[in-house]
This record gives C-alpha cells, structure tokens and sequence, in this order.
C-alpha cells in the first residue's frame, strides 16, 4: 500500500490506512503503480456492446476492434501489476464475452465465467417485463458476464518456489497432478483425504491430510501445527519428495503395463459368430 500510495501521490483525492482514491485517467494511472504490487482487480469497463448513450463510455467506438484494443491495453497493465497469485473479474456484455475470452487468454489464465442479470425496476429497460417465462429469450439478451481470470504463467514452478506450504482441501479430485507438483517441489502439503493421489500417501508421512475438506477449523489447526513444528514440516517435505519421485510417469506407466497384461493361452483360436469373438477353450 506504501508504494501504490507513494505512485499515486500528486492525483490522490483521498487516503486512509486501507483506502486510496485517485482521480484521473485510468490507463495513465495504472501505468504508475509498482509491477506486482496488486493481488486482485475488480473492474467494470464500459461494455461497448450496448450503446446506450446513458451508460458512460458505451458509444465511444465506432468498431468493436476499437473497443478491443483498447481492452488490450488495460490488459496489459493488469498482468503488469498484479501479483503471481493476482486475479482479476471483469464484467462484460455477453456479446463481447467471447473475444474478450480470446483477448485475455494472451495475457491470463481464463478460469471461469460467471453470468448473471439483475432485475431492475420497470421502465429501466424492461427487465422485470422480460422476466416472464414467454419472454425468457429476451431476458437471456440481457444478461451479463464476469470474466474471472488469474495471471498466466508457463513457469509454475515459481509458484511452488515462492510458497511455505501447500494446502487442498478439494472435495473431489480424480487423482491431482498437483499434490506431485507440491510434493515434488519440496512443499510440505495439507490434503483432503477424498484426493485420489492421497491412496499413495502415508497421513503424517508424506502429506498431513484432512478428514472433512469443508471443515475450515480443521485445516486451520493443520497449518497452525505444520508451521509450529519446522522439523516435522522438513521431514513431509523430504518424504514428500521421495514419493513423488517414485511416480515418475514412467514408472506409473509400468504399474499400468504390469496391471494389465495377462498371460497368453495357448493353442488359442478366435471364431466370429453374429458379430462376437469367441474363444475356444484350449485343446
């Protein structure tokens, strides 16, 4: 906050211990902070694909590529400032969600799209009137987008390398490369238990896992008691490692082999009957 403030200084209009407000060309003025001094953007741009002329902004292009490359420039200054774990929601009109999608993707991870509509009172567009159930396909024109993106990166391990410990209290996880990304990294890890990968796992070996992932008591007492005993936490980490290390693909991709070979019968012949291959017993 000190060094946003100290950028924004000469335009700020109003400073508290957890506000700043400054006044002044948005573009200009984010091109003053610090790079990676902001861990999340909430942003409402004018949405170029209405134009209304009471909606500040929304008639100012002439071309949607216009309003796109000046989308681009914003983008730009937003992977600039925010931090690794930054993440950003941008509302957007529903038309214009696709190549914002494109657009972003340069510059982001796009993690999800959230759509919604807020019925306002009659009069303000009708939407109260295009509520009722006849009139839904006109309803759903005039719903809206919130892209919520995070900042892209092709070097995760920077991620692992810049964390103490890795916590996943995921309710449903198939298997989850990202345990071995952690563990690999040398993380100590907190699991949920439902984790297909935690059936390779020793609790208090390799991982520290959790019973109830929506429990949040519960995962904050397993952070509290890893970060308060660093021997403990150095022994998951090197342990954590180790089995990582034995579920290389390769050798996941022998367990699979090994799995799934049988042994050859001999003497074996295949006849085709009504489009079914059967075996005849040997002999």
């Amino acid at each position: 906050m000190k060094r946003i403030k100290a950028a924004l200084e000469p335009e700020l209009v109003l400073s508290t211990a957890n506000a700043l407000v400054a006044k002044g060309d948005s573009l200009e003025l984010l091109r003053k902070l610090p790079a990676h001094s902001v861990s999340l953007i909430l942003t409402d741009p004018p949405y170029h694909a209405t134009k209304k002329r009471n909606i500040y902004g929304d008639t100012a292009f002439t071309e949607d590529q216009h309003y796109l490359d000046w989308m681009a420039e914003y983008a730009v200054e937003w992977r600039r400032i925010l931090r690794l774990n930054g993440s950003l929601f941008c509302c957007c009109d529903s038309s214009m969600s696709a190549r914002l999608d494109v657009l972003f993707a340069k510059n982001f991870n796009v993690l999800s799209h959230i759509v919604w509509t807020k019925p306002n009172d009659p009069g303000f567009d009708g939407w109260k009137g295009k509520m009722k159930k006849e009139a839904l396909r006109q309803w759903y024109a005039h719903s809206e987008r919130i892209l919520f993106v995070g900042r892209r990166s092709n070097d995760v391990e920077r991620f692992y390398a810049a964390a103490d410990v890795f916590l996943l209290p995921t309710l449903y996880e198939p298997f989850g490369l990202v345990i071995l990304e952690a563990l690999a990294s040398g993380l100590p890890s907190i699991v949920s238990a439902s984790a297909g990968a935690c059936e390779l796992l020793q609790d208090g070996v390799q991982v520290m896992l959790l019973r109830n992932p929506s429990d949040g008591d519960e995962a904050q007492a397993a952070l509290r008691f890893l970060m308060s005993r660093p021997e403990f936490a150095a022994a998951l980490s090197a342990n954590g490692r180790l089995a990582a290390e034995a579920l290389q693909w390769q050798a996941v991709a022998d367990r699979i082999i090994s799995a799934s070979t049988l042994p050859a019968r001999p003497n074996r012949q295949m006849h085709t009957t009504d489009r079914e291959a059967i075996y005849s017993p040997p002999g």
